[in-house]
């Protein structure tokens, strides 16, 4: 379950759908133009009501303010049900790192609720050192990888192709600056 409004609800929400969430209610007593466009039929215009939380694992709540999180986050565990409250640690019982994804290249960055803002900035450093292309030559490294296993190649070779793949691509040119001692 999603609950909030605005722009936090929506990077919430394109959080889970990104990452392959299937059975998403998203409530907002007050959503954006985007959120009802995004959340579609999932989309209840109003808070979630205590039968609205039957059969729900986690929750997730942007974008609102305290007392309606406190309240709703209260209820939740209650339940037995997992809490995650954005940039509010004192609510949630579970964290969501940062993520950047490319494809299923994925990077995360956590501080375990104790700076979201480096997270976030963390993030943005990788987003610069990881472009889209990443997905891209994963897709391609994966199809190398499949031939040579194919051929018959062990798990020595299939590593060495692999590094003598990356260096010729020099994907990892710009990120590994490792100084020789």
């Amino acid at each position: 379950m999603l609950v909030g409004n605005g722009d936090a609800a929506m990077r919430r929400l394109k959080l889970l759908d990104e990452g392959g969430a299937k059975m998403v209610s998203v409530f907002a007593d007050n959503p954006s133009p985007e959120l009802r466009k995004s959340g579609g039929e999932r989309l209840k215009a109003r808070l979630p009501q205590k039968k609205d939380f039957t059969g729900i694992s986690a929750v997730m709540i942007a974008g609102m303010p305290e007392e309606i999180t406190a309240k709703m986050a209260e209820e939740a565990r209650k339940l037995g049900i997992l809490v995650n409250v954005e940039d509010d640690k004192k609510y949630c019982n579970y964290h969501v790192p940062a993520i950047v994804r490319r494809g299923d290249f994925l990077l995360t960055i956590s501080t375990a609720g104790k700076s979201p803002r480096l997270s976030l900035r963390l993030r943005q450093e990788l987003e610069k050192l990881f472009p889209s292309k990443w997905e891209k030559k994963l897709n391609e490294l994966e199809v190398l990888r499949n031939k040579w296993r194919k051929k018959g190649d062990d798990m020595k070779t299939v590593a060495k192709k692999t590094d003598e793949w990356l260096e010729e691509n020099s994907l990892l040119k710009n990120i590994c600056k490792h100084k020789k001692r």
